[in-house]
C-alpha cells in the first residue's frame, strides 16, 4: 500500500492538497443539499403562498415550485462535480507521481470548489425565497445555510480558483503547487 505525504517531493504537486479542497467543496456540496432538504420541509408545513399567487397552498405555488428546482439542480450539480472531481484525484493517484495527472485533478477540483461554493451561497438565498420572511425566524436557523457557505468561500477565494483554472485552460499556465491547488 502506497502512502500518502503532505509533502511531496520538491517540485511535485500533492494530492493531499486536493484531496483537503475537494472535501470542502463536498462541504459547500452538502450545504446546497441540506438547504434543499430545508426548502422542501419548509414549503411542506410552514410556508403560505405569496400574496399574489392564485395557489392556496404554497406546494402548488409555481414560484415556489421554481425556487425548490434550482435549489435542487444547483444541489445535484454540485454533488456532480465533487463526484467528478473525485475521479479526477483518483486518476492521479493510480497515474503515481505523473505531474500531468496531478495538475489536471488539481484544475478540476478547483472547477468543482467554484461551483459547489455558488450552488451553496445560490441555494441559501433561495430557501428563503421558499420560506418568505416566516423562514427568516430564528428557530429554523435557515440562516446557517449561508454563513456556513460564506465562511468556506472566504477561506477558498472562488474568483481566484476560476482565474487560475482559466489561464491554465487558456495558456497552459499551471497553477500553484501550494495552497489552495
Amino acid at each position: 500500500m502506497r502512502s500518502v505525504s503532505a509533502q511531496p517531493q520538491t517540485g511535485l504537486r500533492s494530492l493531499t492538497t486536493a484531496f483537503q479542497q475537494l472535501f470542502l467543496a463536498g462541504v459547500q456540496a452538502g450545504i446546497a443539499r441540506d438547504s434543499l432538504t430545508d426548502a422542501v420541509w419548509f414549503a411542506q408545513n410552514r410556508s403560505r403562498p405569496i400574496k399574489h399567487s392564485t395557489a392556496t397552498q404554497s406546494v402548488d405555488d409555481p414560484y415556489i415550485h421554481h425556487a425548490v428546482g434550482e435549489i435542487a439542480a444547483r444541489a445535484y450539480a454540485a454533488e456532480a462535480a465533487v463526484l467528478r472531481a473525485a475521479e479526477a484525484i483518483d486518476r492521479a493517484w493510480q497515474a503515481g507521481t505523473d505531474p500531468r495527472a496531478r495538475t489536471i485533478a488539481a484544475v478540476e477540483v478547483a472547477q468543482a470548489q467554484f461551483l459547489a461554493t455558488e450552488s451553496a451561497l445560490k441555494s441559501a438565498e433561495l430557501l428563503f425565497d421558499v420560506g418568505g420572511g416566516s423562514a427568516t425566524a430564528r428557530e429554523h436557523n435557515f440562516d446557517r445555510h449561508w454563513r456556513n457557505a460564506r465562511t468556506v468561500a472566504n477561506h477558498n477565494p472562488r474568483y481566484w480558483k476560476a482565474a487560475v483554472v482559466g489561464a491554465f485552460l487558456l495558456n497552459g499556465t499551471e497553477p500553484p503547487t501550494t495552497g489552495l491547488f
